[in-house]
């Protein structure tokens, strides 16, 4: 199962990892598309780019919720190289969000992308127009039904790209990464592979 991404761990802790596209920053401004532009074409893009360990830290004490802690006696941080994802849920704000994606730049491979579920009616969580749910990225086991966790190198290079319809402007919107993910063993130790 998913234990067997670290060596000599029957089971591992998932930890808080945290990224904002808008570096710095939980909220930034759209502007509003210039007059005249058709409103499937007015889409603003922020993107950003980062290592991946700079989205994770060492836990400082029991109140620091966004850290990684070591699993391993002895172990110092960061405890592997490489992480694997289990859970990554990007935050955007509905009716403008259109898309947010996650990628590897170093492989050119997209680790996470997501698109808002809009509502089609009047019942509650089903509104017409508004976002009713944003599904998260979930990697897991077959027996889950999931796929296997995507495993990362601390020193990838990340590219976050987040879409909005801009057709309006809008004040405070939020394009965040909000991820778990375990420890590793990099491809030089043994890929994991879902029959392990």
């Amino acid at each position: 199962g998913v234990a067997g991404l670290y060596p000599g761990l029957a089971y591992q802790n998932a930890f808080f990892m945290f990224r904002e596209t808008e570096v710095q920053h939980g909220e930034y401004d759209v502007p509003r598309c210039a007059e005249g532009t058709r409103p499937e074409h007015c889409v603003h893009v922020v993107e950003a780019r980062f290592r991946l360990r700079d989205a994770v830290h060492e836990c400082r004490d029991r109140a620091d919720v966004g850290c990684a802690p070591l699993n391993v006696p002895g172990a110092t941080f960061p405890q592997s190289d490489h992480v694997a994802f289990v859970h990554i849920s990007p935050h955007c704000h509905g009716p403008a969000c259109i898309s947010m994606e996650m990628l590897d730049s170093d492989t050119n491979v997209t680790i996470c992308r997501t698109s808002p579920h809009y509502g089609t009616g009047d019942d509650a969580m089903d509104e017409a127009g508004y976002a009713a749910g944003i599904p998260p990225c979930l990697w897991g086991s077959s027996e889950e039904g999931l796929p296997p966790p995507p495993v990362v190198s601390l020193d990838a290079n990340i590219t976050v790209i987040k879409k909005v319809n801009s057709t309006i402007g809008h004040r405070g919107v939020m394009a965040h990464w909000q991820m778990r993910a375990i420890w590793a063993k990099g491809p030089s130790e043994g890929q994991f592979t879902d029959a392990e």
